[in-house]
């Protein structure tokens, strides 16, 4: 076989590679987001709500993770990155996949609500209006920065790697119940980025601060992990 065979076969399987791990997160962070803030426009049981969310995110952990790490998240992605376990391509196509996904997750919220004759003004959006901006970007960014320093702490170590996903989906159970009164519990930019692009108004121009405060928290996450790590 001549070199540059050999080099396009490789190509070619290192692409195939990257679609299947996109497709992983697109899925992921659509059902997460479906599921998730599908809860919270049905519901009013803050318990019920979180628990949504985190058992949804075990599931699709345990689905998908071992194609793509599972990540469903940017801000997750993001911290990856910069502990140099994924680099900028991945980190890129991540990002694109899961943002996508989040749309797709809230668009099939939005149909089914409206097939079923039930309101569809709220899609589980994040809102500053509770405690403020300035409030509501610290909520969230301290508490994505707690929940993705476990996520990059149970997934350093062997040890714990058939817990991880569970560890993980407990965390975001703990974080969501705190935060659901203040801000609608988002950590994660793909999470906000659905339903406030379907929503407009008043959500899509809260989102920025839904997207830079998890990415801060993500960050400093990193920093944390890479401070703790053995």
């Amino acid at each position: 076989m001549y070199p540059n065979e050999f080099s396009s076969i490789k190509k070619i399987e290192e692409n195939r590679v990257l679609l299947k791990k996109a497709s992983s997160e697109f899925m992921g962070t659509s059902v997460l987001v479906l599921v998730g803030t599908g809860t919270a426009v049905l519901s009013n049981n803050n318990i019920g709500i979180a628990m949504a969310f985190g058992l949804t995110l075990i599931a699709m952990i345990y689905t998908l993770g071992s194609i793509s790490g599972g990540h469903f998240n940017p801000a997750v992605s993001l911290a990856f990155f910069l502990n140099k376990r994924i680099d900028m391509k991945v980190l890129l196509i991540y990002c694109l996949s899961q943002l996508i996904g989040a749309v797709v997750g809230s668009g099939i919220l939005l149909v089914v609500l409206k097939t079923s004759g039930l309101s569809s003004a709220s899609l589980g959006e994040n809102t500053t209006s509770h405690i403020g901006i300035g409030s509501s970007f610290l909520v969230e960014a301290i508490l994505t920065m707690l929940f993705v320093f476990v996520i990059l702490s149970v997934t350093n170590d062997d040890t714990y790697s058939t817990l991880a996903g569970f560890v993980i989906g407990v965390t975001l159970i703990a974080m969501i119940l705190v935060a659901l009164p203040l801000t609608g519990a988002s950590f994660n930019p793909a999470r906000s980025f659905g339903p406030a692009l379907l929503v407009g108004g008043e959500s899509l121009r809260e989102l920025l601060i839904f997207i830079v405060a998890p990415l801060v928290g993500g960050m400093f996450a990193s920093i944390l992990n890479c401070f703790f790590k053995k």
